[in-house]
């Protein structure tokens, strides 16, 4: 059963804030997940690979193979 008698602008009004803060938590977290993906390819880590330190200290990044 609905409220038969139900003030549109109202509604709107009491909605407007909520409606705001979901959106913008929704942008944030679109902008979080491309700059997560955004620095994993100017990285280079990739699923698959392993680093291996050698004996004068340089960090080398090794494929892994089967």
């Amino acid at each position: 059963m609905s409220n038969p008698e139900s003030n549109m602008a109202k509604e709107k009004r009491r909605h407007w804030g909520p409606l705001v803060g979901i959106a913008a938590v929704l942008l944030f977290a679109v902008v979080i997940g491309a700059y997560f993906l955004g620095y994993l390819a100017y990285e280079g880590n990739v699923p698959g690979a392993e680093e291996v330190q050698t004996e004068d200290g340089v960090t080398d990044v090794v494929p892994l193979t089967e």
